[in-house]
């Protein structure tokens, strides 16, 4: 009960927080920097974008954009580490990288097929609540 207390408190905080449209280049130099160093990039992201005053609508294309430009880097890098390592391309590794790509594309055709429905209030409360368990979780050593 505690934590669902704090997570609300945590929530109007975060919601007290906007940052200017001139700080907006800024804030995607900083989030990208500390996502690629953390490998952080999508909570990162999110957290800046929610504060960026869009609607449902643009937020979900803004981050899918960003999430599309960061992976077509990645795979390039991923697929020159498979063949320098001689990591086999039919292994598990292999697996990991389909099955987190099929995952991306449901998630991205679920949220098309409710995105009618979607409000940035319900978007930025579910965001809220998985970034403290992401953060519970670095906490806890379970990620990162």
């Amino acid at each position: 009960m505690l934590l669902i207390f704090a997570l609300l408190e945590l929530q109007s905080w975060f919601q007290k927080l906007a940052a200017p449209p001139r700080l907006q280049p800024l804030g995607g130099l900083v989030t990208g920097f500390f996502g690629g160093l953390t490998g952080q990039q999508g909570a990162l992201r999110s957290i800046f974008l929610l504060r960026a005053g869009l609607a449902a609508k643009p937020f979900i294309a803004t981050g899918v954009m960003i999430a599309i430009l960061v992976d077509l880097a990645r795979l390039s890098t991923y697929a020159a580490s498979f063949a320098a390592l001689g990591l086999n391309p039919d292994g598990q590794e292999a697996l990991l990288v389909g099955v987190g790509t099929l995952a991306a594309f449901a998630g991205a055709w679920a949220a098309t097929r409710h995105l009618e429905k979607l409000t940035i209030t319900a978007i930025r409360s579910v965001v809220a609540v998985l970034m403290c368990l992401i953060g519970l979780a670095l906490c806890a050593g379970v990620v990162g």
